[in-house]
């Protein structure tokens, strides 16, 4: 019999009379596995989720001002322009106002845009959660952000703040700020439409107005804040972003990456120090538990490795064995682990983990399954070494006469 099979044959008729070992390898191995591959699967489903959510509100790209521009000037025909491209799907402009919230002499800051009464980008007509749309495009109405309301009914307790109340909104206009002698707040009181939930956390703690009823406030004329825009599906962000800074718009084309309001980049980086801690211990712990299953399992056969090793059975079958038992068990945490992660993924697709800025749950990359799967056989052979070496280096005698 060559060494390579009767290598095999030592190692499966080791698996064969260790059922018990093998099951404490598939709940154990099969765990760490699962954790290898889910905590970085988590962190590709939160960057997935945030960016997705975001992009469902405010779209792909916005048009900004500069640092010496007050306002986009003329935006019909900046939107106009910006519609005429062949892969922008919708692009709205908005005004943008700091403004204070006033109710039963209870005070609440916020930002609120003036959106067109007919938009779609946003999606404020179909996320209604409490009460109604505006009723008009000049209506003397606002509409609450879940988060706002929320921040209102904390100070004022949790049956106020409800669809039909009336509270008075200061509006901070720009045009009169550092301007001796001039008040730069508009005062208007409103009526509460209704309170909208856009699952996402910056968004939700504005206020919306209709642009209309807005302009009629402050005097904004064609003068935008901000255009939102969306691109159809498929479309390149970056190459989009080029070719719009290409157009020579007045103001800035930038992506929510490139703003990052949100802390995007800080809350992602969070996710993955939490993933790569988990990562590092999972890869420690497969490391220990190989290596102890392997040790304890040369020392229960270190007779008879003696007595094999004392008839001229190679060190090199035993090595090998060493190997083949390490990759079995690290198959069977694969296999195990893959299962149990597949479950948890299908489980979470259907019942997300709701989150302020969207659903979240596992996206399962290739790669990552790839790299887990190496990774893991890497760790199975580094663990074989020490207990191989150390059974093989001991003198015969003392082997077979255990001590």
């Amino acid at each position: 019999m060559s060494p390579f099979r009767l290598a095999l044959f030592l190692t499966a008729r080791d698996l064969i009379f260790r059922k018990r070992m093998v099951f404490f390898v598939l709940f154990a191995l099969g765990f760490l596995y699962t954790n290898l591959i889910f905590a970085r699967c988590m962190v590709l489903g939160f960057e997935r989720s945030i960016s997705h959510q975001i992009i469902k509100v405010t779209g792909h790209l916005y048009l900004e001002t500069e640092h010496d521009q007050d306002y986009l000037r003329r935006f019909p025909q900046i939107v106009e322009s910006v519609h005429a491209v062949p892969w922008v799907e919708e692009a709205i402009a908005i005004y943008s106002s700091p403004a204070i919230l006033e109710l039963e002499q209870e005070k609440h800051v916020t930002t609120v845009w003036g959106v067109p009464y007919d938009e779609t980008l946003m999606g404020l007509r179909s996320r209604i959660k409490r009460g109604a749309y505006f009723s008009a495009p000049d209506a003397n109405q606002i509409i609450l952000g879940r988060i706002a309301a929320k921040n209102l009914r904390d100070m004022l307790g949790k049956d106020s703040v409800n669809p039909g109340d009336f509270l008075e909104v200061y509006f901070v206009n720009k045009k009169k700020v550092d301007r001796p002698g001039m008040q730069p707040l508009e005062s208007k009181y409103m009526q509460i439409a209704g309170e909208v939930d856009l699952r996402d956390y910056v968004a939700n703690q504005y206020c919306f107005v209709p642009r209309d009823r807005m302009d009629a406030i402050l005097h904004r004329g064609d003068n935008a804040d901000e255009i939102f825009i969306r691109l159809k599906e498929g479309t390149d962000e970056k190459e989009a972003q080029w070719h719009l800074q290409q157009m020579r718009l007045p103001g800035l084309v930038r992506t929510w990456w490139d703003r990052d309001d949100y802390g995007v980049d800080d809350m992602v980086r969070g996710f993955d120090i939490i993933g790569t801690i988990i990562f590092g211990v999972s890869v420690v712990s497969s490391a220990v538990i190989l290596g102890f299953i392997l040790y304890s399992s040369g020392m229960s056969k270190r007779r008879q490795i003696g007595m094999l090793r004392a008839i001229g059975v190679p060190d090199r079958v035993f090595w090998t064995g060493f190997i083949l038992q390490a990759l079995s068990y690290a198959a069977i945490g694969i296999v195990t682990g893959s299962g149990i992660y597949l479950g948890l993924e299908g489980y979470l697709q259907n019942h997300p983990i709701i989150m302020p800025f969207g659903d979240l749950y596992p996206i399962a990359r290739q790669q990552v399954f790839v790299g887990s799967m190496v990774l893991f056989v890497i760790i199975a052979i580094v663990s074989a070494f020490y207990p191989a070496w150390k059974i093989c280096r001991e003198p015969i005698a003392r082997v077979i006469g255990g001590t």
